[in-house]
């Protein structure tokens, strides 16, 4: 009964599907919630839920008038460049980055 016991604090599951992003421990460091206590680590991994990612993005003000909510778009990463996200336009904020005048 000990053993299993023992065994069952050695398995740490995450509280959702995801892609781990960075990895923050090694085997043999010491976890602890909350990294309450010296020499500890809190967070084993960085996640990411891949299923509901948000991108911002900047648009040209001449692409404005194609942009639609719940219309699908295509999103690429400089860092995989040769994926493709297909995605759906959920909301819209249209600020000026135009320069101010003194």
């Amino acid at each position: 009964m000990q053993q299993r016991v023992n065994a069952d604090y050695t398995e740490i599951r995450a509280p959702f599907d995801g892609v781990v992003l960075v990895k923050n421990a090694n085997v043999g460091d010491i976890i602890t919630p909350f990294s309450s206590a010296a020499g500890t680590q809190g967070a084993v991994v960085t996640m990411a839920d891949m299923s509901t990612l948000e991108v911002e993005a900047d648009v040209s003000e001449s692409n404005l008038a194609k942009a639609a909510i719940g219309k699908p778009v295509e999103s690429r990463s400089t860092r995989c460049p040769t994926r493709v996200f297909a995605a759906r336009w959920s909301a819209s904020c249209r600020r000026s980055t135009a320069p101010r005048r003194p």
